[in-house]
């Protein structure tokens, strides 16, 4: 498995170095986040076991040799629905721009469509010259509260578009107007389009 004592960090010192080398793999394998550190190039050099697990795989060696596992079999999206490209992911970000990054993303499984949110932050080591050489990437599931907050969104709109619809419907008593208003205030709440169904006297629909 992956150690993280096999990152140099020129500023170590020797005395921490027993507990760094034999200890820190550990206490980071224990953490439920899934932890990564790239380096320069924005290869994984380091993986903890809940973020081999988070995609699927069964220890942190199986996710360093799958480096391009991300881009290959998720689609990437931020919270105004927009394409994340790989480059632009907090690790790679921490790198060219030697700052902390973060990003809420949404990522969709290719193969199942299956989606989850995540939280990504990113900070970044620099070299003794001052240069970013890895950067540590930490990854807090938010799929829970990104489903409560859509759930609440969805029950305002509803609540939103009752309010509209009886005081827009109350204004007329055209059937031709009313339904034109019912569609109206449907499309931009709850749905992209919508059709209606009419009972006629004679039974039939329309």
């Amino acid at each position: 498995m992956a150690a993280i004592g096999d990152i140099e960090d020129p500023r170590a010192t020797t005395p921490a170095e027993p507990f760094r080398t034999e200890r820190l793999g550990g206490v980071v394998n224990a953490v439920s986040d899934p932890i990564t550190v790239q380096a320069a190039a924005g290869r994984v050099v380091f993986a903890n076991l809940a973020a081999a697990r988070a995609v699927g795989l069964e220890s942190p060696d199986d996710l360093l040799a799958a480096s391009s596992l991300v881009p290959d079999r998720y689609e990437l999206f931020d919270e105004l629905g927009r394409a994340v490209d790989p480059d632009e992911l907090p690790g790679r970000a921490a790198l060219r721009t030697g700052m902390p990054q973060s990003l809420t993303i949404r990522y969709r499984d290719r193969a199942t469509g299956h989606e989850r949110w995540s939280s990504v932050a990113a900070v970044p080591l620099f070299d003794a010259d001052g240069r970013p050489e890895f950067a540590v990437n930490i990854v807090h599931d938010v799929t829970e509260s990104k489903s409560i907050e859509e759930a609440l969104r969805v029950s305002e709109a509803r609540a939103r578009l009752l309010a509209d619809a009886t005081r827009d419907l109350d204004e007329s008593l055209d059937l031709d107007r009313t339904i034109a208003t019912a569609m109206a205030l449907a499309v931009p709440h709850l749905a992209d389009w919508a059709t209606l169904d009419l009972v006629l006297p004679d039974g039939t629909f329309e």
